[in-house]
């Protein structure tokens, strides 16, 4: 009788410390959920907000989606209004490498390589 009862009391003592696994799981699950809706939290992400899109759009719709998102961004830039309306061949370079600079990790999350400047205008049409 007394090794039932002893039994019975690591088995309830285990259940409860089984309850509070649990609980600490779940909220850990809320934590992640909250942080996988990154793009449109912008409290959680340490990425800009322009990335955190492009990531999204990568990894939950299309490659297609993604790369128009790019597109979009890199033609709103600063850098490229400047490299558009710059009139010096030296000048059109630098710019156009500071957009490299800036866009390639986006471009090979792609997988694909960065764009020539007319390539660009191609695909902005």
């Amino acid at each position: 009788m007394v090794v039932l009862e002893l039994i019975m009391v690591i088995f309830a003592i285990l259940q409860i410390i089984l309850f509070f696994k649990l609980w600490r799981m779940a909220d850990n699950v809320n934590e992640i959920v909250r942080k996988m809706r990154f793009p449109y939290n912008k409290s959680e992400s340490s990425y800009p907000e322009s990335y955190s899109k492009f990531l999204f759009l990568l990894y939950n719709k299309s490659k297609g989606d993604a790369k128009e998102y790019l597109l979009k961004v890199m033609w709103g830039s600063r850098d490229m209004n400047s490299l558009v309306s710059c009139s010096k061949v030296k000048d059109f370079e630098t710019y156009y490498h500071y957009l490299q600079l800036k866009y390639q990790s986006w471009f090979d999350k792609l997988g694909e390589e960065f764009p020539s400047f007319d390539n660009l205008k191609k695909e902005k049409k």
